[in-house]
């Protein structure tokens, strides 16, 4: 896989938001679409977020895959996720 120009990958949350994974050698970037998410409803909140986890972990798939490197994902919440890269056929 020719990762020199780096990956990127677009979602589609609920809520009306977009969110831009981009990753090269200087790091992961995230840029949201409209606006960084501002969700005050508790429970919307928790689900956005869980589709939001999601969407990063299977980016960061892609990532590790690319670089045959494990990734650890640390959250401000505290939630630390280990990714392993996908096995290759």
């Amino acid at each position: 896989m020719d990762t020199s120009s780096g990956l990127s990958h677009t979602v589609t949350l609920p809520h009306g938001y977009t969110v831009t994974f981009r990753w090269s050698s200087n790091g992961v970037v995230t840029v949201w679409a409209p606006h960084i998410p501002r969700i005050r409803n508790p429970r919307q909140r928790r689900r956005f977020l869980d589709d939001y986890d999601v969407a990063r972990n299977d980016f960061m798939v892609e990532v590790a895959t690319a670089i045959n490197e494990t990734i650890t994902v640390a959250t401000v919440e505290g939630e630390v996720t280990v990714i392993r890269p996908a096995v290759r056929h």
